[in-house]
């Protein structure tokens, strides 16, 4: 656990099989409103992860608050991550990201280069995965994100669906019917 530059806590738990793989970083779904890692949004996916082969780290990232606090959550673990890899077993190598619902939102967010990755520092994601994923922010995630009058530079900031181009990371999406 660390406390980022905006004062939430930044919780992580690792899902690990060492031997110096890459991970998946897991976002679980709750509309901005709660994050939840049971069920399906979080240590079931990582417990296949696992199964696989690779590594994976599920994040507890900040909650009614508005942007950009859960994307300085996911800057913070990537940096618990890299501090600690050598003690995880860890590679910074290929990492992904992985989203349920508004936890989807925040990993196609992160795929962005303007607010995402690459405005943090970081290096982009080999591979983005999004199961019902929010890509715009619009409905009632968007409005927990932006807050109560967005400007539409930021609405249209954070609709990842609206920001992507030929380098953005290979991507993964499904529903459920």
């Amino acid at each position: 656990i660390r406390t980022n530059e905006n004062g939430s806590r930044v919780s992580l738990t690792p899902v690990l099989v060492g031997d110096n793989k890459p991970f998946v970083l897991i976002f679980p779904g709750g509309g901005y409103e709660g994050c939840s890692p049971y069920g399906n949004d979080g240590y079931a996916y990582a417990a296949e992860i696992k199964k696989a082969g690779y590594n994976a780290f599920i994040l507890q990232y900040s909650v009614k608050m508005e942007h950009p606090a859960p994307l300085d959550d996911v800057n913070t673990a990537l940096e618990i991550i890299e501090d600690c890899k050598d003690f995880f077993g860890v590679t910074m190598d290929n990492y992904a990201v992985m989203g349920s619902s508004a936890g989807g939102h925040l990993a196609a967010s992160w795929c962005t280069k303007e607010i995402g990755f690459e405005h943090y520092g970081k290096e982009q994601p080999a591979a983005a995965l999004l199961a019902y994923a929010v890509t715009n922010a619009s409905g009632s995630s968007g409005s927990v994100l932006l807050g109560e009058h967005p400007s539409e530079d930021l609405r249209h900031a954070l609709s990842p669906d609206e920001n992507v181009g030929v380098d953005y990371p290979p991507t993964y999406q499904w529903v459920f019917d």
